[in-house]
């Protein structure tokens, strides 16, 4: 009997992985919800550890509209700044690139922002969706979290380069992976998170 509990346990898990991804992935098409997406993945593993009754889709659906308008215009910010970054690297011949080959200093700087804009970036949705808090406060405490943390920050990077890995050599598994490593990171993340807050309440809470 125990073993037989412990399998449909782990169907279970594997089921709510694979909707939640599949609720993502439908929910990334337009590119741009694609902030909005990750926010409310993190926000329905948050809720389902804190024991959520609600459904997944209600949850997921209810985290995707409360957290739409921050994450985009976050997610959105992110990303033209990262094309903003490749268009003065390798646009018109690379004389961005060559420049930054050619000083030591500005390779120090460069290196620094990378850092800044990577750390920052993974635990700005995770903190948007666990914390209500203005978009000035999470990105001050996404970057505080990731470096007052750092073998946190580590653990969540490695979990990130595995994952696709993983995606690379074995396509398929995009149908899980994404939300299982939202799901890995929600974990490493959560008691961080608590260790800075008063008792959750609903799964989201005030910093």
């Amino acid at each position: 009997m125990e073993m037989k509990g412990k399998f449909w346990d782990v169907m279970e898990r594997l089921a709510n992985i694979f909707i939640l991804n599949t609720l993502f992935v439908v929910s990334c098409l337009p590119v741009v919800t694609a902030g909005a997406a990750l926010a409310a993945l993190y926000e329905t593993w948050f809720q389902l550890r804190a024991g959520t009754n609600s459904t997944l889709f209600r949850t997921y659906k209810r985290a995707f509209g409360g957290n739409f308008k921050q994450a985009t215009f976050l997610w959105l910010f992110y990303l033209f700044a990262a094309a903003d970054v490749g268009l003065v690297l390798w646009g018109r011949g690379g004389g961005g690139l060559s420049l930054l080959k050619s000083s030591r200093i500005l390779q120090m700087a460069a290196a620094v922002a990378a850092i800044l804009y990577i750390f920052t970036f993974l635990y700005l949705f995770p903190v948007m969706s666990y914390f209500r808090c203005s978009l000035k406060q999470c990105l001050i405490n996404a970057a505080g979290l990731s470096f007052c943390h750092l073998p946190q920050t580590l653990g969540i990077i490695a979990v990130w380069i595995f994952s696709a890995l993983l995606i690379w050599f074995v396509p398929f598994l995009f149908m899980l992976v994404p939300a299982a490593a939202v799901r890995l990171t929600a974990g490493i993340m959560g008691p961080v998170f608590q260790a800075h807050t008063d008792k959750p309440e609903n799964g989201r809470v005030s910093p």
